[in-house]
């Protein structure tokens, strides 16, 4: 009888670490010429702080790294080339965003593409996503460049999200056979 209460209680304690939320903290400024991408995850009491590294000096070191690259490349390639692994990963992402709840989001985004109607076409579906609920989308504001392409965003994005909610897309991801055959085929063209 005592084991068993022990395992309900790892068990409780298990399933309430999974159901703390996760917040996730986005901060760009693309203004610079080196750019800022900075995340911050906090869960529980830690928090971890991923920043963009820095680009490096070509060396003879860093060139035999391109090529374990390359053959990284085609490892990855095989797997997108495997019938029916592409669709699937963008199911498992769309189940993932979904999970994603955004709390706050304010800055400025300026873009354009080579044809300003598509740039159009880009800021009507912009605002569109400005409708999602829960997020105060009116702190973010939207600037077209339609004489040419551009691209710059200063601002602060939050997420929440809870661990326990994507263990089961994962978990489907991981098991599918798909997967399974893209794996094998990325295993075999790696060398």
């Amino acid at each position: 009888m005592a084991i068993v209460t022990v395992l309900a209680v790892i068990a409780a304690m298990v399933a309430t670490i999974l159901l703390v939320p996760v917040r996730i903290d986005l901060d760009v400024d693309t203004r610079r010429a080196s750019g800022r991408l900075r995340a911050r995850v906090r869960w529980l009491f830690a928090s971890w702080s991923i920043t963009r590294p820095r680009r490096r000096v070509t060396t003879p070191k860093a060139k035999e790294q391109q090529r374990r690259s390359r053959l990284g490349f085609r490892s990855m390639l095989a797997a997108i080339r495997t019938p029916g692994f592409p669709s699937r990963v963008v199911r498992t992402l769309a189940e993932l965003a979904r999970l994603l709840n955004p709390v706050a989001a304010r800055g400025d985004i300026v873009f354009g593409l080579d044809d300003p109607a598509s740039t159009g076409e880009l800021l009507g579906s912009l605002c569109a996503l400005r409708l999602w609920p829960g997020v105060a989308w009116h702190d973010v504001r939207l600037g077209p460049h339609f004489s040419g392409p551009a691209f710059g965003a200063v601002g602060q994005a939050a997420w929440v999200v809870r661990p326990g909610y994507l263990l089961w897309p994962v978990l489907s991801f991981l098991g599918a056979p798909v997967v399974w055959r893209a794996a094998r085929a990325a295993w075999s063209a790696g060398g």
